[in-house]
């Protein structure tokens, strides 16, 4: 370090002192980190979904390249996507039964580094998983099987149970037998 004034720097007069100062500089653990998910859409009642995670590091420099990485991951809403598995790299999920709509999925990061501030162990990011509705099969009970003779003119069926099928986006549907 030197600090100078602004006074006469002839001879003999001096206007600079010098001084050795040393910088350490402490490693920190750095967060891990992996590559940006894209959004995801799916029909509603579709079957198991796998995201891949991709280039998953554990952060920092090579004082941190034997940290352990493991991932997890949560639904924001849980009557849409509710059951998320992680396996190595891979988030699988299912939508639950005629629900439809979007979904934040966030998956994190986590090393086994320190992770009290000023390091940092963890690392998130948030996709979004839209779910989009299908049109299902109206529904009605079983009907019990019935005799009517040959040519006994009409016979009465009677329908319980009839419905538009699928979540609150067919209420509004109209059944007709």
């Amino acid at each position: 370090v030197t600090a100078t004034d602004d006074g006469d720097a002839t001879a003999p007069s001096v206007n600079f002192t010098t001084q050795a100062v040393t910088i350490t500089v402490n490693a920190v653990n750095d967060a891990p980190t992996f590559d940006d998910i894209a959004d995801v859409t799916i029909a509603e009642d579709n079957s198991a979904t796998a995201v891949q995670v991709t280039n998953i590091d554990p952060g920092g420099g090579a004082d941190e390249a034997d940290q352990v990485v493991t991932l997890d991951a949560k639904s924001a809403d849980t009557t849409l996507i509710a059951d998320l598995t992680v396996s190595g790299d891979t988030v699988t999920f299912t939508p639950e039964p005629d629900a439809n709509g979007e979904v934040e999925i966030t998956v994190t990061a986590t090393d086994d580094g320190e992770s009290d501030s000023p390091n940092m162990n963890a690392y998130s990011y948030t996709f979004v998983v839209t779910v989009t509705a299908v049109n299902d099969a109206p529904i009605f009970d079983d009907v019990a099987d019935m005799e009517v003779d040959e040519d006994a003119g009409s016979a009465d069926v009677t329908f319980t149970g009839v419905g538009p099928g699928g979540g609150d986006d067919e209420s509004g549907q109209t059944v007709t037998m």
